[in-house]
């Protein structure tokens, strides 16, 4: 079965914000944007909201355009190589 998720892409003067994950986490030592599940019942923005202050105690106040995607994780290395998103 499907885990939806939420990617937020926040930019504010050309700046992208993107964290490094904490290296005793799975993918430990990757950057990536701010991504979670979003939970049985809860919208877009009440899930980019408590993610973002989970994970980085960031205050979402809106989010913008939605583009669904089918896209699965298959693999990562952290030397960049791997398959990635396919």
């Amino acid at each position: 079965m499907p885990i939806r998720v939420l990617a937020s892409v926040i930019q504010r003067e050309n700046r992208l914000l993107v964290y490094r994950r904490p290296l005793h986490k799975r993918h430990g030592g990757l950057w990536e944007s701010p991504v979670g599940k979003v939970r049985e019942g809860e919208s877009d923005l009440e899930a980019a909201r408590r993610e973002l202050r989970e994970e980085l105690g960031v205050e979402v106040t809106g989010v913008g355009a939605v583009a669904p995607s089918d896209r699965r994780y298959v693999g990562f290395r952290r030397d960049g190589g791997g398959k990635g998103c396919g």
